[in-house]
């Protein structure tokens, strides 16, 4: 059970050549809205925070529960597990602090997950074709152009303002197809998402 996908990362080697490093990850449809939510509540030094959680979350697990807002105890909060110095504070909500993190990482004993990659075009292909990009929303993230691109393979993921039927829808992730956005546009298309319910 789950909303599987990959979350992805593109960087560069000692010898100079481009690799994705990336993990598997089983609660994923809400990425789009948890970095756009957070890069809007972010000055630019958190925003790179929040970017390096992201990339070393693909750096350092083979697999992960996901990453995602949380209320520090808040409701949830007895079901998750943050790794340490995965997680950057991005407000407030009723006194309680409120992060993005990388929730129950595993590593196995084996090299990291890491493919050659000669450009984006040949990152996204190897992404879409992983068994693992199913039903949640997989995320690549681009350092050269500071772009977060986004897929699912199987459904069409809406992100709306707030949670009713007639809300606007801000985002959208159609089956199969490539959305990208760069943390600029993502930090300004966070400014109408209403998350406070916890």
């Amino acid at each position: 059970m789950g909303v599987r996908s990959v979350f992805a990362a593109i960087s560069t080697n000692d010898n100079g050549e481009k690799v994705l490093d990336y993990v598997t990850v089983q609660w994923a449809s809400y990425i789009p809205r948890t970095l756009a939510y957070g890069f809007n509540r972010l000055d630019d030094e958190g925003k790179n925070s929040l970017i390096d959680v992201f990339v070393r979350g693909c750096q350092q697990f083979d697999h992960m529960s996901c990453i995602e807002r949380y209320v520090v105890y808040g409701w949830c909060w007895k079901y998750v597990h943050i790794m340490d110095g995965f997680s950057v504070k991005i407000g407030k909500n009723k006194g309680r602090d409120v992060i993005v993190g990388v929730d129950s990482g595993i590593r196995d004993d084996t090299p990291p997950q890491q493919h050659k990659v000669d450009s984006l075009d040949a990152a996204k292909e190897f992404i879409a074709d992983r068994g693992h990009n199913q039903d949640g929303v997989s995320a690549l993230y681009d350092p050269e152009k500071q772009t977060f691109h986004f897929i699912s393979n199987d459904t069409c993921h809406l992100y709306k303002a707030i949670y009713n039927e007639d809300s606007k829808v801000l985002m959208r992730v159609p089956k199969g197809e490539w959305v990208s956005y760069s943390v600029e546009e993502l930090a300004r298309l966070g400014e109408d998402f209403d998350m406070s319910d916890d």
